[in-house]
């Protein structure tokens, strides 16, 4: 079974339409980064993982 990344990447190409995005934009990401996952703030996750999670994934959101 493919890594799970490798699964979504797959998902979301198998969706897609158009031609691919120039990979020279750049992305902005917008968070929080001393709100607390598991009682650990999300910047220190970041750092110790070195990946990006979303809110879905760490139950972070506001709710809107």
């Amino acid at each position: 079974m493919p890594h799970l990344a490798e699964r979504a990447i797959a998902h979301v190409t198998s969706l897609a339409t158009g031609e691919p995005v120039d990979p020279s934009l750049r992305v902005t990401l917008h968070f929080h980064p001393d709100r607390l996952v598991a009682g650990v703030p999300i910047l220190e996750l970041m750092a110790r993982d070195g990946v990006y999670r979303s809110q879905f994934e760490t139950g972070t959101s506001n709710g809107g």
